[in-house]
């Protein structure tokens, strides 16, 4: 098999990984290979495959995801016990250094203890909460859009000869997404790299982001 066929996903969290992760295991796939959060995502071999998504959207659902799957961890539940619930009520107690409760929304988001790396690199945030672009290395990528995601997806499996139904894994339950203005506004500088990067491959036409399966 060429390079040109092997498809390597790196799996950026909260971007909807677990499903390519289930679709590799239950088919035992070997033109498509999974990358998990800690893994050094420069490969030589293959092409990259990334799914991008909105940095607003992305850090909600990682703060429902903290709540919903992690509560039992201590950071996440003394957030539970102050009544930090929301994204909104995160970001006003990590955005204010007076905040009585800042410290804790620190350390859920911050990795002070190291444990979150990218091969060797020690993030300065947790994995759920640490900006999109450091996985992504600058060449021989497809980029698929979270809000297009099934169907992109599908896209790129059907090109390298995968044709199965995509399913719909570790989806969070609904919960308050509503942000003000003033976080909303933090989270554009926090993840500004995110939005310029992404406001970039936005640009391009569908098939210039999936442009290396159209060469299969």
């Amino acid at each position: 098999m060429k390079d040109l066929y092997m498809i390597n996903f790196i799996h950026i969290p909260k971007n909807g990984g677990k499903t390519i992760l289930e679709i590799v295991k239950k088919h035992r796939l070997k033109s498509l290979m999974y990358f998990a959060h800690w893994a050094m995502p420069f490969v030589e071999d293959g092409i990259n495959l990334y799914v991008l998504r909105d940095p607003v959207e992305r850090f909600c659902s990682a703060v429902n995801f903290a709540l919903q799957k992690w509560s039992c961890d201590k950071n996440v539940r003394n957030c539970i016990k102050h009544g930090i619930n929301t994204p909104e009520k995160f970001i006003q107690c990590y955005i204010n250094k007076n905040h009585k409760y800042h410290n804790i929304v620190k350390a859920e988001i911050e990795n002070k203890e190291g444990k979150h790396k990218i091969g060797r690199m020690i993030l300065k945030y947790k994995y759920i909460y640490t900006p999109q672009v450091l996985w992504i290395r600058k060449k021989n990528n497809i980029y698929i859009l979270f809000e297009n995601y099934n169907e992109e997806l599908k896209e790129v499996l059907d090109r390298i000869d995968i044709n199965i139904e995509i399913p719909r894994i570790n989806a969070s339950k609904k919960r308050n997404n509503k942000l003000s203005k003033k976080s909303i506004e933090f989270l554009q500088r926090f993840y500004k790299d995110d939005y310029a990067f992404i406001g970039m491959i936005k640009k391009m036409s569908r098939k210039e982001r999936l442009i290396y399966i159209y060469n299969v």
